[in-house]
């Protein structure tokens, strides 16, 4: 894994993504909230209580994401009224749970940032909307850049666009866009590829089925997870059925918590609590019968058995042919001390 600095960590709200930091985990409600106040707050507390850092939701029109009128009439049904951007803002606030969404149009930017939110999202489908990047990119907030079908060029004209405008606070994410995504085609390794070739924090927008991905991309170095969130994968809806439910949210958010510690640093030591398994999984050299005083060791009256208290089986070619100082009986162990 390529070393990233401290330099590319950065500060969302309260939280510093990036090096060496916990994952921060971003529950994708999106469309899931079915056109519906209530659930959309169900949304923001379940998430809350499941312990993820985020709530994320999508700002779009029907008719300015799609010039279909029968997709615009499907899509107008799942469409995050705007009106409720203050409430649900203040409510997450409420419940500790930092708020977030995908705004899909200028409009819908300038509203985000009226309210405060801590980071804007970029979908994967915007990546080359030079001008809707340019708008986010001015409110100078950290940026999730999506890179969905994307190709480094096409990356790196988002990037020095973003940029452009002053703002080098950007979040790669890496994901397949296909929902659900097979995990054969999800290629953990371009995480590390994107950290390498642009030297940004990258994370990972997962799309596949369950959690194990999501928790192997902590493995590989990502420093975001977004992963989308139902509260009942059985309703009817955009994004529900490929959507993890709130105790597959929990149970994630747990098992990162723990790959992260079990990450370690790298620096072998011996630990309190293996001294005990050093002591009586180790062996030593034992008599395997008595040893009269003043013989000559042979292979013969050596074995090589548990516990550790004796001299250590590296030394074993040491030991034979030494002559006993005392008596030593069969089953006792051989110490530096008995031979000389």
């Amino acid at each position: 894994m390529a070393k990233i600095s401290k330099r590319n960590n950065i500060t969302i709200g309260n939280r510093v993504v990036g090096y060496h930091k916990p994952c921060f985990i971003i529950a994708e409600a999106g469309s899931n909230h079915n056109g519906d106040f209530k659930m959309a707050k169900k949304l923001i507390s379940t998430a809350a209580e499941m312990g993820a850092d985020a709530i994320k939701f999508q700002l779009f029109t029907a008719d300015g994401l799609s010039s279909d009128r029968k997709v615009q009439q499907i899509l107008k049904k799942y469409e995050f009224k705007r009106e409720w951007l203050f409430s649900l803002k203040k409510y997450a606030d409420s419940k500790r749970i930092m708020f977030l969404a995908t705004p899909f149009d200028e409009e819908a930017v300038d509203l985000l940032g009226n309210v405060g939110v801590a980071a804007f999202k970029v979908a994967s489908g915007d990546l080359n909307y030079l001008e809707l990047l340019k708008f986010v990119a001015k409110k100078k907030k950290p940026i999730f850049l999506s890179v969905g079908m994307a190709a480094d060029t096409e990356i790196n004209e988002a990037i020095d666009t973003i940029r452009s405008e002053g703002n080098n606070e950007i979040i790669l994410l890496h994901c397949i866009s296909d929902y659900p995504a097979s995990p054969e085609y999800v290629n953990l390794l371009r995480i590390e590829k994107l950290r390498n070739k642009f030297s940004l924090p990258v994370g990972f927008s997962d799309h596949t089925l369950g959690i194990h991905i999501s928790l192997s991309s902590v493995c590989f170095g990502a420093v975001v997870i977004e992963k989308h969130f139902t509260l009942n994968r059985k309703l009817h809806g955009l994004d529900h059925s490929f959507a993890i439910e709130p105790p597959e949210l929990q149970a994630m958010v747990k098992f990162v918590r723990e790959i992260e510690v079990a990450k370690g640093d790298g620096i072998r030591r011996l630990l309190k609590c293996e001294e005990k398994g050093l002591f009586l999984g180790r062996r030593s050299i034992f008599a395997r019968r008595d040893i009269i005083k003043n013989s000559f060791i042979s292979e013969d009256d050596l074995k090589v058995v548990r516990p550790c208290i004796g001299i250590s089986p590296k030394f074993y070619s040491q030991v034979v042919g030494k002559k006993s100082r005392q008596t030593i009986k069969s089953g006792e162990p051989i110490t530096w001390g008995k031979i000389g």
